[in-house]
């Protein structure tokens, strides 16, 4: 009996030691719990919340960054928008611009500016109305021989041209007109007024550039269509450059009395001619092969003269004019019933470089001698280069044309060529009676 109680009581006791071993051991697992995992779930959830304040942080900066961005381009499509509108209006107060298209620059290339249709719409109306406001000094040229007119359903007939009203006195007005339409001709007709014709005296022609000067009395006209008759107001063409606006009036297409509006494109062409040199303006109106009449700036002045015979130059697929301030001198002289001087000969500007490049000077390169001329007969040869003019320094054909302009036929002129003999230049003092 007493044996087997102390043997439970030991067995309880043992029990007893293995329940306290397991509550040791839970308390230490426990232990390590707290001291290990938890501190370590301590540390991924900062490393979390640290992960997401760094992208809070870039989404921030890139979100100034974009933002930034995109005012900066809505700012420039807004600017560009008003800069846009401000060339395509201007006030309605204001005479319209003389080059849309204007040129930039020192350089005096020009640098095109963007226009709505509707602002191109707006400029040709504005220039048609110069135009139109000047139809006043346009009148109707034919050779009396010919007795057919320009009309409207018949624009392709031949030997009629535009004129235009450039001077007059009390007794008469003097007409600009193509050559053409007095060839074979002892005086031409002139249309004033549908129903009114009368007799026109030519009073010269200068066939190089396809000019004529005609002469009518005011007698023959009645005060009405008096009233509605204006003089041409010539200007200068110094003012233009490509994208330049110019109105064509006179028979521009092959219709009389229409107009044209359009743009200089080239304003550095040059044509020979005998004895001198033309410059020539290609514009952005239609090329017709029966066109005739002037072109106007937008103040409504005449700044050129609807130029024919010149296609090797200015070619046929748009109207080409040329400069007034070449026309001006012949058309005095003209009106004189004077004969224009002549030497004979054709050439071209050579410049400086050039000159330098080949060895020679600095003038006008003769290219061609007509023979028994006054130039061939005063000792002018081919390759000749003409520096010097009636004591005036010559740079180039042009300036051989504007002296001859001052001149008569029978005076006589003193020039001096630069003649190459091997590899030298030779000085030659000429002189010059001129036809």
């Amino acid at each position: 009996m007493n044996h087997g109680r102390k043997r439970g009581i030991t067995e309880m006791i043992q029990r007893k030691k293995q329940n306290e071993k397991k509550d040791a051991h839970r308390d230490e697992r426990y232990q390590f719990m707290k001291e290990q995992v938890q501190p370590q779930k301590k540390k991924n959830l900062a490393a979390v919340l640290k992960k997401a304040g760094l992208i809070f942080l870039s989404a921030c900066f890139f979100g100034v960054v974009a933002g930034s961005i995109i005012l900066a381009m809505q700012k420039y499509a807004d600017d560009k928008e008003q800069e846009e509108k401000k060339q395509e209006t201007y006030r309605a107060d204001e005479e319209p611009p003389s080059s849309p298209l204007p040129s930039g620059g020192a350089d005096g290339k020009s640098v095109k500016k963007k226009m709505s249709v509707e602002g191109w719409n707006d400029l040709s109306e504005r220039l048609a109305a110069v135009g139109t406001g000047q139809q006043g000094c346009v009148v109707q040229v034919q050779g009396v021989e010919d007795s057919k007119w320009f009309s409207e359903d018949d624009s392709t007939e031949t030997g009629s041209a535009a004129g235009i009203l450039f001077a007059e006195s009390d007794r008469y007005f003097d007409i600009m007109t193509t050559s053409d339409v007095t060839e074979d001709q002892s005086e031409v007709e002139v249309l004033v007024s549908e129903d009114i014709k009368v007799t026109g005296e030519i009073l010269g022609v200068d066939a190089r550039v396809n000019i004529a000067v005609i002469r009518i009395r005011k007698s023959k006209i009645d005060k009405e269509v008096l009233s509605g008759m204006k003089i041409a107001v010539f200007g200068s063409s110094s003012s233009l450059v490509n994208g330049s606006s110019v109105v064509a009036i006179g028979c521009p297409n092959g219709v009389m009395y229409s107009v044209m509006t359009g743009q200089v494109t080239n304003d550095d062409l040059r044509a020979s001619i005998t004895d001198g040199e033309l410059n020539l303006y290609s514009t952005s109106m239609s090329y017709s092969d029966c066109n005739s009449g002037v072109v106007l700036d937008t103040d409504g002045k005449v700044v050129g003269v609807i130029a024919q015979g010149f296609e090797q130059t200015a070619g046929t697929t748009a109207l080409s004019f040329i400069d007034i301030d070449n026309i001006s001198g012949i058309m005095e002289i003209l009106q004189q019933k004077e004969e224009m001087p002549y030497m004979g000969f054709t050439g071209r500007t050579i410049s400086e470089t050039a000159a330098s490049a080949h060895g020679l000077k600095q003038g006008a390169y003769v290219t061609e001698v007509y023979s028994s001329a006054p130039a061939y007969e005063s000792g002018m040869r081919v390759a000749d280069v003409i520096t010097e003019m009636d004591g005036e320094t010559v740079t180039g054909m042009a300036d051989v044309y504007q002296i001859l302009l001052r001149h008569k036929t029978d005076d006589i002129i003193a020039y001096t060529v630069y003649r190459k003999s091997g590899k030298k230049l030779v000085k030659k003092e000429l002189s010059i009676v001129l036809g």
